[in-house]
């Protein structure tokens, strides 16, 4: 499919979607493996026990969060 062909019609709304796709798989992993630690060990100095739990708890947290999405893209989304 030729590029300005996904800008128009059915082609942007699946090249939308990949676009969300992409950039929440991103910004989950950047946020958690990135961000995350780096804020906890320089800006607000939290302990290392506590600061693993917190990376955890987040781990988890968007494991769940990625599982609902897609369920709910399933009840939510087109037949």
């Amino acid at each position: 499919m030729p590029f300005r062909a996904l800008l128009r019609g059915t082609g942007k709304k699946v090249l939308a979607l990949n676009i969300a796709v992409a950039a929440g798989g991103g910004a989950r992993y950047y946020l958690t493996s990135g961000f995350l630690p780096t804020l906890l060990s320089e800006i607000v100095p939290v302990g290392e026990s506590l600061r693993g739990t917190i990376l955890l708890v987040c781990g988890l947290a968007v494991v769940v969060a990625a599982i609902g999405a897609g369920e709910l893209s399933e009840r939510l989304g087109e037949p």
